[in-house]
């Protein structure tokens, strides 16, 4: 997004107040962000048969798979965790027509939140700017590389590796575990446009609903007719990862990136 590089006398400001107190010039130091407005964060899985992400046009309407899987009854993913870095959020000053850039939630490190709502220690505290117009916000995560499983030795009701994520299928009106692992990546960007944004303001700020598609993801028939394994406890697993199912995994990698409520997906592997 082209950036105004002309800077106001109140931005100026903010940024000499920033290098006085000796830490680094943050964006939301524009203006008096006690008398802002709130940006919130949820994480939510959705399982609707007719949902899909917005399509790249650019239309804001979400619009029902035409055919969905004849296969597939029903899912529930049991862990699916992110490790969110930070979330570029853009604003407009509607009086001057600049542009500014506040960075939301930033951690080298990495905060893992779960978007099944299960885990109350994996969310994302609400944070305070400045009371303009939002354009944009880009939510960034990375993906680390997930360890091969060996099937002798795992147990599948007690796993609980992040790197993977964990469900179970219902095909046939039989249940069909799985563990898939999520693909590596270093960074992942959700881009989020100034129409959806607008659909998540109210008077308090910004209430961001970030949304992974769960039966959008499932419903290829590869998911459904991938090859199990039995774990230590001798229940059947579908895995899938570099080493099983390899064909069925870079199908549903590619469907992973493609199955949140975003605009637009950038990654760098």
């Amino acid at each position: 997004m082209p950036m105004n590089k002309t800077l106001s006398p109140l931005w100026s400001a903010a940024m000499l107040i920033g290098m006085l107190c000796g830490l680094d010039a943050c964006f939301t130091e524009v203006g008096n962000a006690e008398d802002g407005q709130l940006v919130k964060a949820n994480f939510s899985i959705d399982y609707a048969v007719s949902s899909q992400p917005l399509p790249r046009s650019g239309a804001k309407d979400l619009h029902s798979i035409a055919s969905p899987s004849p296969t597939l009854d029903s899912l529930i993913i049991q862990q699916l965790y992110l490790r969110v870095r930070e979330a570029e959020y853009y604003a407009m000053d509607s009086t001057t027509g600049e542009y500014f850039e506040t960075h939301l939630w930033k951690n080298p490190a990495g905060v893992d939140v779960d978007f099944t709502g299960k885990d109350a220690a994996a969310t994302l505290p609400a944070e305070r700017v400045v009371s303009l117009t939002a354009d944009t916000i880009k939510l960034q995560f990375r993906l680390a590389q997930a360890h091969t499983l060996l099937t002798d030795t795992l147990d599948f009701d007690t796993f609980a590796d992040r790197r993977y994520m964990k469900g179970i299928a219902y095909v046939g009106g039989k249940q069909k575990p799985f563990l898939f692992a999520l693909p590596a990546a270093r960074r992942v960007e959700l881009i989020y446009s100034k129409e959806a944004l607008e659909k998540w303001h109210s008077q308090e700020g910004y209430h961001c609903e970030f949304m992974f598609y769960g039966y959008l993801w499932a419903e290829n028939p590869v998911f459904t007719k991938a090859k199990a394994w039995r774990d230590s406890n001798d229940k059947e697993v579908m895995i899938f990862d570099g080493n099983h199912n390899p064909a069925a995994y870079r199908e549903l990698s590619t469907a992973f990136f493609n199955s949140f409520n975003t605009l637009k997906v950038e990654v760098r592997k």
